[in-house]
């Protein structure tokens, strides 16, 4: 049985309502026996109830806490201790009072023994607490990840495959024979002087750039992707049960490491695509005319801006 049912068990009776109602009814055989059925089971049962009923309000909000069980449980205890003495008292009384006030006192002991059980089954059961913000705010966190998580799903595809074609397709690029649009006087001037073997020794360079690039970033990717997976998941099913002081710890932590280190890469090879020389001096104002190459870049420039809404969430963590 779970405690719950047990909770929903032992808050039905009202035992003060059924003490007075038996001392009523059996005062004769009570003063018969010189039974004082008043004495410490009254003020015993004036103390407990009230900490049961707080007990039902809670259970029925769904926010049973340790605190409130453990004021049954203070109650419940000297309750139990005097519900035994009295059985002894009430031997003898016969039927039915003897019956009807055994059975009750029974229930009584019963019940705060089942105080106990619950008690127990929930301090097993119990989960770390947080509050509707922190339950929010980690929710939030979904349509970030989301993207995130998309997109280095497609860069894991791209970026190998992009960094082997610039490198067998860097020694394709030919010098432009024609003055490109943004280029200045100057820069064609420079340009068309150039020998062929000259600008292909230039260009060679910035590759070797760009692959180092690539060669730097595809770890850092494969860094966040595997911290942005497990993340991911423990958003899905993330819920009020759910401990928030070990994921904000773990949130922390990826918006500490993986997830800067990578965007610092992403923003460096984003730099290399753009250098001014590889634009301007070489001529190649769209940037290398490879197109794996530019569908890699423009995925890290969205990864990129989706991990900093990762940062940017995880850091609004309350």
């Amino acid at each position: 049985m779970s405690y719950q049912a047990l909770v929903r068990r032992l808050v039905k009776s009202d035992r003060r309502v059924e003490w007075k109602a038996l001392k009523a009814k059996h005062r004769a055989a009570l003063a018969a026996k010189k039974v004082d059925f008043g004495a410490g089971l009254g003020p015993a049962l004036d103390k407990y109830q009230p900490t049961v009923k707080a007990v039902t309000k809670l259970f029925a909000a769904e926010k049973l806490n340790q605190p409130a069980l453990q004021k049954v449980l203070d109650a419940a205890r000297p309750l139990a201790n005097i519900a035994q003495g009295y059985l002894t008292q009430v031997k003898g009384l016969g039927n039915p009072a003897e019956k009807e006030l055994t059975a009750f006192l029974k229930a009584v002991d019963a019940e705060c023994e089942g105080w106990e059980q619950v008690t127990d089954m929930f301090e097993q059961d119990a989960v770390p607490t947080m509050t509707r913000a922190q339950l929010a705010a980690v929710k939030d966190l979904y349509g970030a990840l989301d993207r995130l998580t998309a997109q280095l799903e497609n860069m894991g595809k791209s970026l190998p495959a992009a960094r082997a074609d610039i490198k067998a397709g860097a020694g394709k690029i030919a010098k432009p024979t024609t003055k490109p649009v943004k280029q200045s006087g100057a820069e064609w001037q420079t340009l068309s002087a150039l020998a062929p073997k000259v600008y292909q020794q230039l260009l060679r360079a910035k590759v070797a750039a760009i692959v180092a690039g690539y060669d730097r970033l595809i770890p850092a990717h494969a860094a966040v992707q595997r911290d942005a997976a497990p993340l991911m998941t423990a958003v899905v099913r993330f819920n009020a049960r759910s401990d928030y002081a070990a994921f904000k710890a773990r949130a922390q932590s990826v918006a500490a490491g993986a997830l800067p280190a990578f965007i610092q890469e992403a923003q460096s090879f984003l730099a290399l695509q753009a250098d001014p020389e590889l634009l301007g001096r070489l001529g190649l104002e769209k940037g290398l005319p490879i197109i794996n190459n530019g569908r890699a870049s423009i995925a890290v420039k969205h990864g990129s801006g989706y991990a900093q809404q990762v940062i940017d969430g995880l850091r609004r963590l309350p």
